[in-house]
């Protein structure tokens, strides 16, 4: 599987904004792995 290549630019203003992508991110992952884990 290829990793989705992430840009992320951060700004003075913009560092609430790259948190919440990141956690966005992380909670994504997550969830796969939940569903992989029930298909296994």
């Amino acid at each position: 599987m290829k990793k989705p290549k992430i840009t992320i630019t951060v700004n003075k203003n913009s560092k609430k904004e790259v948190l919440a992508g990141v956690i966005g991110w992380l909670l994504f992952l997550l969830m796969i792995g939940l569903i992989v884990w029930k298909l296994i």
